[in-house]
């Protein structure tokens, strides 16, 4: 039978909005709170990732929506009850540039014209489509979030499955240059690549940890799965079985229960996003290792990016190995730090706690380290974060801004006023409203 033509972008028919539950009603049967709301903006991809079947799925073509049609479907999305922001869910947003820099305008301007303020979305796109224009237009027209697909910090093993990414593209300046935007990065790796040594690994841990010093960045980190349909199921379905305890990433939350393992076992070839690599005994120890770093490290390298990586040179270990150390021990992370008696690991440990903890009133840190000097130190392998200590303590407050933590220093005077309690005089409660350390107050 001959292959029918795909519809072209405007043909798709309308959402049939009318037909379905609200959004609110969804999100309220799942427990969702969160208003994330998934939006069709485009369909199929170019590119061939041995892990991937989009692009095979739809023979390489890849159609976006017309930008005016797209902003359209963004505001009847945002007329459902409980949308509070929206995810146009297309890999490629970026690689037609005409048409992203043309919704981006459009967004913009109807956000001008109106009362309703900008509509907050997320996207995702390759990195080598985001260049300044592109940022810069995403921040005018209200886009918030971004995930990237990085897949591995090692470029060879990268290419060698598929993704192409532009060899001139910087991840680490990319993370920044989001970051200054007021957009977070979501960076997207995965572990366990077939031909991934532990040097690659290594590559790809430390790209975490280098973007989660940079910014307030979010870490995704995948097991591959070699689903039907991808290279990855063509050349290594044969060594994937399903692994007790260990949850696919395509499947979360699900095949835990007997009935459903059950179901999957006599099934296998429906179920093949349960199935992953571990052929024999040591294979599946490697596995159980990546999928401890996926569950366990990515959140510690966003809660406690600084204080790890002081650790680790300390101990002049790399990221896995210190992952290693820490999972041999048997306590929390934390402990560990402690242990090695460092004052400026102390201070940073206990400033990474405070910025978890953050609320609208100010927490006071008396702190033996220039904080922009440690920063400084820590984006550069070749300094001594040592040299960031100070022999005079320095106050510094942690309070909730707008996109989140933020630190403030302060001086003596303005510590002072802080910790009495009492109402500030005239040029302090401007000093600390200009620091955003108090509200807005009448004169």
């Amino acid at each position: 039978e001959a292959e029918r033509a795909l519809l072209a972008p405007r043909e798709w028919p309308p959402h049939a909005w009318h037909l379905v539950p609200t959004i609110e009603a969804y999100k309220r049967a799942i427990g969702a709170t969160d208003g994330l709301a998934a939006l069709d903006s485009g369909r199929g991809c170019a590119y061939d990732c041995s892990f991937c079947s989009i692009g095979r799925y739809w023979g390489r073509r890849t159609r976006a929506l017309d930008a005016t049609r797209l902003a359209d479907e963004i505001d009847e999305l945002f007329a459902q009850p409980g949308v509070k922001a929206a995810y146009l869910a297309h890999d490629l947003f970026g690689t037609d540039r005409a048409q992203a820099l043309a919704l981006c305008a459009e967004l913009e301007r109807r956000a001008q014209l109106g009362e309703r303020g900008a509509r907050p979305f997320e996207i995702r796109a390759r990195a080598d489509a985001l260049d300044d224009e592109l940022i810069a237009a995403l921040a005018r027209a209200g886009c918030y979030r971004v995930l990237v697909g990085i897949e591995s910090g090692d470029p060879a093993l990268r290419n060698a499955h598929g993704k192409q990414l532009d060899p001139a593209c910087d991840v680490r300046a990319l993370v920044a240059r989001l970051d200054r935007a007021g957009i977070t990065p979501i960076l997207s790796l995965l572990l366990g690549l077939p031909g991934e040594d532990e040097a690659a690994l290594e590559c790809t841990l430390s790209l975490a940890l280098d973007a989660a010093l940079l910014a307030g960045v979010n870490l995704s980190l995948h097991l591959p799965n070699p689903q039907p349909g991808c290279r990855l199921g063509d050349e290594h379905g044969a060594r994937a079985r399903i692994v007790e305890g260990i949850a696919p990433d395509m499947a979360l939350g699900t095949g835990t229960t007997r009935p459903e393992r059950e179901l999957i076992a006599a099934h296998p070839d429906l179920f093949g996003t349960f199935h992953l690599l571990a052929r024999d005994a040591e294979e599946e120890r490697g596995l159980r290792r990546l999928a401890r770093m996926r569950d366990e490290l990515a959140p510690l390298l966003q809660r406690l990016p600084r204080t790890f990586a002081l650790v680790a040179r300390r101990l002049d270990l790399g990221v896995a190995q210190l992952f290693d150390r820490w999972q041999a021990g048997g306590r929390s992370f934390e402990a560990l730090a402690r242990a090695q008696r460092d004052p400026l690991i102390d201070d940073v440990l206990a400033w990474e706690t405070a910025l978890l903890r953050a609320g609208e009133r100010p927490q006071l840190l008396e702190l033996g380290c220039d904080l922009a000097a440690l920063r400084a130190a820590l984006a550069d392998p070749r300094a001594d974060p040592q040299g960031a200590r100070v022999p005079t303590p320095r106050t510094y407050a942690v309070t909730r801004g707008r996109r989140g933590p933020r630190t403030v220093r302060l001086s003596d005077d303005l510590a002072r006023v802080l910790r009495s309690g009492d109402p500030p005089p005239g040029a302090a409660r401007a000093a600390l409203q200009r620091a955003g350390l108090l509200p807005a107050l009448p004169p």
